[in-house]
């Protein structure tokens, strides 16, 4: 009885870090999304370069390691319609 119920703790952990790290990055990328809105050209490297800086400074993982500029990728998507 007792592995079970130890499996099944651990995998409510598990379950637990994996919903926290996805949530983590959603945020990080949301905020990256946010500051090349602000941001006045699209496309160039400087602006491309402060949208990467400013994911990989937000997503902080607990025990993980850190995501860097390098594993981020960023494409801007212009809007014919509007």
């Amino acid at each position: 009885v007792v592995p079970v119920l130890l499996m099944l703790v651990l995998g409510i952990v598990d379950f637990g870090r994996a919903l926290f790290v996805a949530a983590s990055m959603s945020a990080a990328v949301r905020d990256g999304a946010r500051h090349a809105a602000t941001l006045p050209s699209t496309g160039d490297a400087t602006l491309l370069a402060a949208v990467r800086s400013r994911v990989a400074g937000a997503f902080q993982p607990v025990g993980g390691a850190a995501l860097t500029t390098s594993q981020v990728s960023v494409a801007f998507v212009v809007d014919a319609t509007g």
